[in-house]
């Protein structure tokens, strides 16, 4: 079974000329070791957990923002009234993102 990874990684090495030396898993026991692991255990090890408050400030500082809290007013009893935003979920967003 193969990765998409592993395919994107193939369209690059074909660029290169190279040659594959085939090594005993003791002589070679970290890639060995990699080369028995499938793709899903494998992202399972890579995936981390990034804790931030970034939203939650950036939310409080609407607070005291008159122009922000003019625009949420606006969208809130008229979403079309800014064509660029838009106010759903106590979140006020960018149409495009």
């Amino acid at each position: 079974m193969t990765c998409p990874s592993q395919h994107v990684w193939l369209a690059k090495l074909l660029g290169f000329d190279y040659k594959i030396e085939f090594k005993k898993g003791k002589d070679n026991v970290a890639t060995d070791a990699l080369s028995r692991v499938s793709c899903e255990e494998l992202s399972t090890l890579t995936i981390s957990v990034i804790s931030t408050t970034l939203m939650e400030e950036i939310k409080a500082s609407w607070v005291s923002d008159r122009v922000v809290q003019t625009l949420v007013q606006e969208l809130s009893t008229n979403p079309t009234s800014h064509p660029h935003y838009s106010w759903v979920n106590k979140l006020l967003c960018k149409r495009v993102r």
